[in-house]
């Protein structure tokens, strides 16, 4: 689907329903990589108070003020991938349930753009963190009714991951 049409669907449904504030943060550009990416990455994030500080201070790679512990790479699930970014851009306010504590991002990238999903099991709740241009905010929101999506992409970029494998799907 190009843009200007996501745009012009997302305008109608604007119209015919009330906003989450989701729905209110994501920008075009936001929105235009999350539906229409070139290529997907999945990772295995941390707190940085639970990553050892020798290690910590060799970190490469980070998401926010996340480091990256493990990389599955490219995703061969863009299908999925796009289908839970549809879902996160439709999803609820913020519960605020506990502090935030993701475990797991996915990277979608549109040229030199990327936007990132972090994942928190502990109180379903994700955050969006756009990069690399249009000046668009951080968001987030409550993830809860499309957390098994999630899981079953998660799961099969990270088959041997035991935090994944106790998750119950719903």
């Amino acid at each position: 689907m190009r843009a200007d049409k996501l745009l012009a669907s997302i305008i109608v449904l604007a119209a015919a329903t009330r906003l989450s504030s989701t729905q209110r943060s994501a920008g075009p550009v936001t929105i235009q990589i999350l539906m229409e990416p070139e290529r997907v990455e999945a990772f295995r994030i941390a707190l940085p108070s639970r990553v050892d500080r020798g290690q910590l201070s060799k970190q490469r790679e980070w998401i926010g003020e996340y480091p990256v512990i493990q990389s599955a790479g490219t995703s061969a699930q863009m299908d999925r991938a796009i289908e839970i970014a549809g879902s996160v851009l439709s999803a609820g306010d913020f519960s605020r349930r506990c502090v935030f504590q993701p475990g797991y991002a996915i990277r979608y990238w549109r040229g030199t753009r990327s936007v990132s999903l972090l994942f928190c099991f502990h109180c379903a709740e994700f955050r969006v963190l756009p990069r690399g241009g249009g000046g668009e905010p951080a968001f987030g929101g409550d993830f809860g009714k499309v957390s098994t999506a999630v899981v079953k992409f998660l799961r099969k970029e990270f088959p041997d991951d035991r935090d994944l494998a106790v998750l119950e799907l719903k």
